[in-house]
C-alpha cells in the first residue's frame, strides 16, 4: 500500500500454461482490475478503495538461481561416508 492508501501493489507468481507473465497481467488488469477492486471495498472498511497496480512476482524465481549457483559453488559431500 502507498503511504496515503490510494495505491496497493498486487504481486501475481504465473506458472505454467501458454500465456507469458506480461499476457497475464495485462489480462488480470483489463478484465478483472475493477471486479477485484469492488469486492475490496465490500470487504475493507477505508474511506478510499486504493487503485490496484499488478507486477510479477520473480521471488521465486530469484531464490531457484541462487540455489542452482550455491549448488554449483558448494563443495560436494558424499554421504555414503
Amino acid at each position: 500500500m502507498s503511504p496515503d492508501l490510494q495505491i496497493a501493489r498486487v504481486y501475481l507468481s504465473v506458472y505454467g500454461g501458454r500465456a507469458t507473465s506480461v499476457d497475464v497481467l495485462e489480462y488480470i488488469d483489463r478484465e478483472h482490475a475493477g471486479r477485484l477492486r469492488h469486492t475490496l471495498g465490500k470487504l475493507v472498511r477505508l474511506r478510499y478503495v486504493p487503485q490496484l497496480q499488478f507486477f510479477i512476482d520473480d521471488s521465486l524465481d530469484r531464490a531457484e538461481r541462487i540455489h542452482s549457483i550455491l549448488d554449483r559453488v558448494a563443495p560436494k559431500h558424499d554421504d555414503a561416508d
